[in-house]
């Protein structure tokens, strides 16, 4: 069995998390991962470089799901009752 070493998103000094992660999807292109929070932010981190790209705001509770559809969109699912879907 090979093992395995994780790689950190962020890193460093990067801090972008002041509430626990609640979900996570990933894309395969643009090669980005997302993350939800109990702040209800969603992170948009490099998958190539483990680089933090830019925040969602648009919930007022919890990021509880997140996925990712063939055409690219994101669907967030929030603890306030809402489904968001992002694009673009």
């Amino acid at each position: 069995h090979g093992r395995v070493t994780p790689r950190t998103l962020g890193g460093g000094n990067d801090h972008f998390y002041e509430s626990p992660i609640r979900s996570l999807a990933t894309a395969r292109l643009p090669n980005t991962v997302y993350s939800g929070a109990e702040d209800g932010a969603i992170q948009v981190w490099s998958t190539i470089t483990g680089t933090h790209l830019r925040t969602i705001h648009g919930h007022i509770g919890a990021v509880i799901a997140l996925a990712v559809a063939e055409d690219g969109a994101l669907y967030s699912a929030s603890a306030d009752g809402t489904v968001r879907i992002w694009s673009g």
